[in-house]
């Protein structure tokens, strides 16, 4: 958890501890900033799927990260809960 951004941890958090729930997971999609080595700070969306087996009880899973497209990171930049001073480090 080192490499996400300080204010998106507690929400990352939670997102994890209820996809490792059997009981409370389910498909989800969010967005987080990390912390790269050089400091530069990049947008990224996880997938979460579960993956339904014979029965119908969740027998696989799949996750997907990608890195939003500069585009994407300004629009969300622009959003009043985000930093100012983050424009320069996209």
């Amino acid at each position: 958890m080192a490499h996400i951004y300080p204010e998106d941890r507690p929400s990352v958090l939670k997102q994890v501890m209820r996809i490792k729930n059997p009981a409370r997971a389910h498909d989800t999609e969010f967005e987080f900033r990390i912390v790269r080595k050089d400091e530069k700070i990049r947008w990224i969306k996880e997938l979460y799927q579960k993956i339904p087996g014979r029965y119908g009880e969740p027998d696989n899973t799949r996750e997907q990260f990608t890195i939003l497209p500069k585009k994407k990171r300004q629009k969300i930049q622009k959003h009043p809960d985000n930093r100012q001073n983050e424009s320069a480090n996209l």
